[in-house]
């Protein structure tokens, strides 16, 4: 917890990120009522989250050394945070703030801010297929029930990992 402490420190050190925004943002996006926000709610916290980058580029403009820095100083904070919240709960609303904040800041700036669309929460991989480079998926698999062919030794190990498990 202290090396989060310390990331966001870091994250405040560079005087991107509106603490005032932060409440904003989280009022439209943590306080909806409903599973989806409305256009105009999305659009007023991503116009929130835009606030930072602009902030960004005109504190550090020119120097891209910096704003890279910012960038993975961002990344580690969500990173780590993602990483600490699987092991424990924190119990820090405010953090929990922060972190969606500099989460979808992240994604923008990933993106570059020019209308970038993330498609990471809309893929549905229940139709994925790995085939060989090459492979246009014409011809007859070994199991036309099951697309994705076992390696060799994977059922061994299932078994094996399974009986750990069951114990």
């Amino acid at each position: 917890m202290s090396q989060l402490i310390e990331m966001e420190s870091k994250l405040d050190g560079y005087d991107v990120i509106d603490d005032d925004d932060i409440q904003k943002y989280a009022t439209i996006v943590l306080g909806a009522t409903t599973k989806r926000l409305t256009a105009r709610d999305a659009a007023k916290a991503d116009m929130l989250v835009r606030r930072a980058k602009k902030r960004l580029q005109n504190m550090y403009q020119g120097n891209v050394v910096i704003q890279g820095e910012f960038r993975m100083a961002c990344s580690g904070f969500v990173r780590l945070y993602e990483f600490l919240s699987l092991a424990s709960s924190f119990g820090d609303p405010e953090m929990e703030k922060k972190y969606s904040y500099v989460r979808d800041l992240l994604e923008i700036l990933d993106t570059g801010g020019h209308g970038g669309v993330s498609v990471k929460d809309k893929i549905n991989f229940e139709q994925f297929t790995q085939r060989e480079v090459g492979d246009t998926g014409t011809k007859d698999r070994a199991h036309p029930s099951d697309p994705m062919v076992q390696l060799a030794g994977v059922s061994t190990k299932h078994k094996m990992l399974t009986k750990i498990y069951d114990r």
